[in-house]
């Protein structure tokens, strides 16, 4: 993948000059024999085991040790959920950062990166300090049309993570270049239906964000915009990083007990507090332009935005709309033990 990736990128037809590859993965995930293999537990083969808040060097290193094993002994592995498992020997392991460096043996024009973020939750405020890390080394040129540098990130499954991910380098990107015609107040803007409000992402709580924040209305639309500038070059993949609030909650109607009504809540809301946390680093953009973000978002947030309130909001998270009771997940405090 990432030499055919690499490769495509950097022909003539592309006319891309380097190539910035970007791991977002926080589990534990290594090549065999050219494929990709994870480690499941075998209790629950759908998803991998994740390491939630370990650095990128911890990953790497239990990567590295996995290599380790299977270079030595037999390894169970499923090629198809739905059959059985095989005892398998491999002649070639490696793991990310081993094929990216055998990579750039053969492509000099690459270099790679790891920003692990958690599947389908909430990034911190460092997660985007570390993604602008990226896009300041190579997405900041003082002379932007000449920059033919292309970012790639990838996942798991190529959606909330990459997204969120895609989010953050267009909202970079448009600063530095401008914003095309359609991110204003009232020009087009895509259709989403039915309960149009909600898809939209115009929820009473981020209204109230709208209205702490300078012109915050525009601060929106301009989020808006790149999303739904994401959403349609990944459309095959049916994912809106905005449009999957609405969508989640709704399925709690048809959730068969309170356990899987309770996990859609949670998933609602960690959608919903990653919206307003594009919000809020959109405003930081705009903010601190005059100074190019010398600033990480993380000091932004706590010198700049906690007067406006924004941590209160953050603390009480819920579905107003919609519960006369509501739910108070409180994930800001959760994250703050």
């Amino acid at each position: 993948g990432v030499t055919k990736i690499s490769n495509y990128l950097l022909s003539k037809k592309q006319g891309h000059s380097f190539v910035v590859l970007v791991n977002l993965r926080n589990d534990v995930a290594v090549e065999c024999d050219g494929k990709t293999y994870s480690v499941r537990d075998s209790t629950l083969l759908d998803e991998p085991v994740i390491h939630p808040g370990l650095s990128k060097e911890e990953l790497e290193e239990k990567e590295e040790t996995l290599t380790k094993i299977i270079k030595t002994n037999k390894i169970l592995t499923y090629n198809e959920l739905s059959a059985e498992p095989v005892e398998q020997e491999f002649s070639s392991v490696l793991t990310p950062s081993e094929l990216a460096d055998t990579q750039k043996l053969q492509t000099l024009d690459m270099q790679y990166y790891r920003v692990p973020l958690q599947y389908d939750t909430t990034p911190t405020e460092q997660d985007f300090d570390d993604l602008m890390t990226v896009i300041r080394k190579h997405g900041f040129s003082e002379e932007y049309e000449r920059n033919k540098t292309a970012i790639v990130y990838y996942c798991r499954t190529g959606k909330s993570r990459t997204t969120l991910a895609l989010a953050v380098t267009g909202l970079v990107m448009c600063h530095l270049r401008g914003f095309p015609k359609g991110s204003n107040i009232g020009e087009q803007e895509r259709v989403s239906c039915p309960n149009a409000q909600y898809t939209k992402g115009d929820f009473m709580i981020v209204q109230k964000l709208v209205r702490i924040l300078p012109n915050g209305q525009q601060v929106k639309r301009e989020v808006d915009f790149v999303l739904d500038e994401c959403f349609e070059t990944m459309s095959p993949m049916h994912f809106h990083i905005r449009e999957v609030i609405f969508v989640t909650y709704n399925k709690i109607i048809k959730a068969k007990s309170e356990a899987e009504k309770q996990q859609l809540r949670r998933q609602s809301l960690d959608a919903l507090e990653r919206y307003i946390y594009l919000i809020l680093f959109n405003m930081y953009l705009r903010y601190d332009k005059k100074i190019k973000w010398q600033r990480s978002f993380s000091q932004w947030m706590r010198e700049v935005a906690v007067n406006a309130g924004v941590f209160e909001l953050l603390d009480n998270l819920a579905f107003y709309d919609f519960e006369k009771v509501p739910t108070l997940f409180k994930t800001m405090n959760e994250r703050w033990k």
